[in-house]
């Protein structure tokens, strides 16, 4: 990661993009608002959204086709290993789409009408040919045939003809796709180990494995094995071990916070304990490390992989927060409960 000539470009451009990220005091300011029509006024006149946004389903899918967007941007100047690395920002949502496809089939089997993208990916999607017209699953495999999805579909598809278990189905998908993001990711300089990587990128997958390990076992009792398998991405052996004695806590909070300790370094625990007393909601936690690790990684400018990638974070998890808090206001809801970005800085 040190040296300068495959970075500096793209590390530039990413500086010249985080003008419609927002500060810490303007998501107090925008939670603060009323409804969820005056928010979108607000960010459209913040510059967050363009064009027209009729309404909240507009204002989160335009959120997260920022994600998209600058994920795009980066990559014109992007070679080799750091190249593939940003894309899995755009394959993540090939992945949404490729879920929502999924299930559709499954409700509907061989249902005349395919699925237009919830988020196109342009060129540098790994759907290429989209899923368009695509009504079963002989026909998607075909459509995914070289693309980052191709194996994990088809070991989880054989799965799938013995069981006709859709949650598994893309649960086995997804295990397959956030693995090789870590493998990309290992590839570029982060070491995704227990304890010792506390990159904003390294807090995002991790977070997104506990987050993963968590539901399987408090609310689906999934086996053992289908715990292992999705933290074997980022542990081994007595990390793993430890792991499971953890999910037997006594909460889901006390499970998130011991997973933390486990998996994170002792930076990202102090900060996660000194939030804990604030809010019992363990994706809450979560997300505040996602933030906190993510804003000071993208601090100034510096010329490396673990600078594109905070910057690319941060895009995602505003459009996570926005789609949350958007949605709040839309139910009514006090979105000032769900700000997660207090003294990020």
């Amino acid at each position: 990661m040190t040296n300068l000539s495959p970075y500096a470009a793209p590390c530039v451009r990413a500086c010249a993009l985080r003008s419609t990220l927002l500060r810490p005091e303007e998501w107090r300011t925008l939670s603060a608002l009323g409804s969820s029509a005056a928010a979108i006024t607000w960010l459209q006149q913040r510059g967050v959204f363009s064009g027209n946004i009729p309404n909240v389903f507009a204002a989160e899918r335009a959120a997260h086709e920022a994600v998209i967007h600058d994920s795009t941007a980066l990559l014109r100047f992007a070679r080799g290993d750091v190249a593939e690395l940003l894309r899995f920002f755009v394959w993540h949502y090939d992945l949404l789409n490729l879920e929502s496809l999924i299930y559709r089939i499954h409700a509907m089997p061989e249902s005349d009408q395919g699925l237009e993208q919830l988020y196109p990916t342009g060129s540098v999607g790994a759907l290429r040919k989209g899923l368009s017209g695509v009504t079963n699953y002989a026909t998607l495999a075909r459509v995914l045939k070289g693309s980052v999805f191709a194996a994990p579909f088809a070991e989880a598809l054989l799965r799938y003809h013995d069981d006709e278990d859709v949650a598994q189905f893309v649960e086995r998908i997804e295990l397959g796709f956030f693995t090789l993001w870590v493998q990309a990711a290992k590839r570029c300089g982060f070491q995704l180990a227990p304890n010792v990587d506390g990159s904003a990128l390294a807090v995002f997958l991790v977070g997104r494995v506990i987050e993963t390990v968590v539901r399987l076992k408090r609310y689906r009792a999934a086996e053992s094995s289908r715990i292992v398998g999705w933290l074997s991405i980022v542990a081994k052996g007595a990390k793993i071990e430890a792991c499971l004695e953890a999910l037997d806590s006594d909460s889901d909070a006390a499970a998130v916070q011991a997973l933390v300790e486990i998996l994170l370094p002792l930076t990202m625990q102090k900060r996660l304990l000194s939030k804990a007393q604030q809010s019992a909601r363990p994706e809450a936690l979560l997300r505040r490390l996602v933030w906190l690790s993510a804003s000071k990684a993208n601090r100034g400018i510096v010329f490396n992989v673990d600078f594109l990638t905070s910057f690319l974070t941060l895009r995602v998890h505003q459009a996570r927060e926005l789609t949350m808090i958007l949605e709040a206001k839309d139910a009514g809801v006090d979105s000032e409960a769900l700000l997660c970005v207090e003294n990020a800085a």
